[in-house]
């Protein structure tokens, strides 16, 4: 797993995860509320923090969280 620091965009966090997940399943994940992101001024979505949202998308991949209990 890539390890960030920073804030990351929805392509940053699509391409650590190596390409098994698209940005668009990623932006529509954010939208219906499953994943917690902020939006800047142009509306563009950012994660403060990189590496939790990515250990949730590996944990709804891989079964470890159900959809059903985030919403």
């Amino acid at each position: 797993m890539l390890r960030m620091t920073k804030r990351a965009t929805v392509t940053d966090i699509a391409k650590s995860l190596g390409g098994i997940i698209s940005a668009d399943t990623i932006r529509n994940w954010v939208d219906a509320g499953i994943l917690p992101a902020e939006k800047d001024f142009r509306g563009w979505r950012w994660f403060p923090k990189p590496d939790e949202t990515i250990q949730r998308v590996e944990e709804l991949l891989y079964g470890k969280q159900e959809l059903d209990k985030l919403k």
